[in-house]
């Protein structure tokens, strides 16, 4: 799998990807390095198989056009295991932590 950081290293994500603006052809126009899953399709995977379906291959379109999968939303150790499981690179939610100001969180990363 490749990462296209651009030339001053910097990494280009496509938020909330699934719902509005940020459908598949945005990936057709624009050079991504990552595509993030937008919450709904977590927090609706128990609603039926349609979400069950779709992430995993999301997932796969998204690793063969060389990015990066992040799924936001996770709130269960359920969910967790089914991103995992469908090949999601990263995973944020309250499941691992709560939203932190930039000074608190700086002082997690170091």
């Amino acid at each position: 799998m490749y990462y296209n950081k651009d030339d001053r290293g910097f990494e280009v994500w496509m938020d909330d990807f699934g719902s509005g603006y940020s459908s598949l052809n945005a990936l057709n126009d624009y050079s991504f390095d990552l595509v993030k899953i937008d919450m709904v399709f977590v927090r609706h995977l128990d609603d039926g198989q349609l979400n069950r379906l779709l992430i995993p291959e999301i997932t796969k379109v998204a690793h063969k056009l060389g990015l990066k999968v992040l799924a936001e939303g996770v709130e269960k150790e359920e969910q967790r295991d089914f991103l995992r499981e469908a090949g999601c690179d990263l995973l944020q939610g309250f499941l691992f932590s709560k939203p932190v100001e930039l000074d608190e969180n700086q002082q997690v990363i170091s």
